[in-house]
């Protein structure tokens, strides 16, 4: 009962017939994976699709030169991770990890698309989900050309509109997902140092905080609006990346 709980929460899943519903409950697995853990890697046969159930799944591509790879997305409780993968490839085109204490559920390809193939209500959902997430990538890749500080503001307005919460006590805003700041840096296409100094700048303004326990805070959410939105105003340098 509860892995078809964890099924009908996902949007896709849940547009499945009953029949289907049971059917995935039958072939699926479940995985426990601590921080750091691999979800998946590149070049590795595709042989399903994940469900994440509990914690954060980071997606990244590696990197075109030498130094660390580029977060393309976030995966938490009720997405489907690998999706597009197992739709269009046989290998992994990207590394999955685990950014936290991660409960998955493995979903075999052959059952997944077989009961898609069948149910024209999923298959639109699943577009839905692609043509959603390939516009967010888009998104920050065209923010590349973008000055570092732009693209962080970016990034946190992101998460803030997937993962954030209100405080209505204090009207600050926070981001719950404890990223560290490799993991931050990872998704601006930044180095880490790059990023503690941006951070700390932000910090200094009382625009974005983080506390003890890793969650941004965002205090002035209009400041840091107006620093996504602003026009580029100079090319980027050296100290940028």
């Amino acid at each position: 009962m509860e892995l078809l709980t964890s099924i009908r929460h996902n949007a896709i899943l849940r547009a499945l017939p009953d029949r289907a519903q049971a059917r995935l409950c039958e072939a699926a697995t479940s995985r426990h994976l601590t921080r750091g853990d691999r979800v998946w890697a590149r070049a590795t046969p595709v042989g399903g699709v994940a469900l994440v159930c509990t914690g954060v799944v980071l997606v990244a591509l590696p990197a075109f030169t030498q130094g660390a790879d580029i977060g393309t997305d976030l995966y938490g409780a009720r997405d489907l991770a690998g999706l597009d993968d197992a739709l269009h490839g046989i290998e992994h085109t990207t590394d999955a990890t685990a950014l936290s204490s991660v409960r998955l559920v493995d979903l075999p390809c052959s059952v997944l698309l077989e009961e898609l193939s069948f149910s024209p209500q999923a298959a639109m959902c699943v577009a839905k989900e692609i043509a959603r997430r390939s516009q967010s990538v888009a998104r920050r890749l065209r923010a590349q050309s973008a000055d570092v500080e732009r693209r962080i503001a970016m990034m946190l307005l992101d998460l803030y509109a997937t993962w954030g919460d209100d405080d209505t006590s204090d009207g600050t805003h926070h981001i719950p997902l404890r990223l560290q700041r490799r993991d931050q840096a990872s998704l601006v296409g930044t180095s880490v140092e790059t990023l503690i100094r941006t951070m700390s700048k932000f910090a200094r303004d009382g625009i974005v905080t983080q506390d003890a326990e890793g969650t941004i805070v965002i205090a002035k959410l209009d400041a840091l609006r107006s620093i996504a939105d602003r026009t580029i105003g100079r090319a980027t340098t050296a100290a940028d990346v």
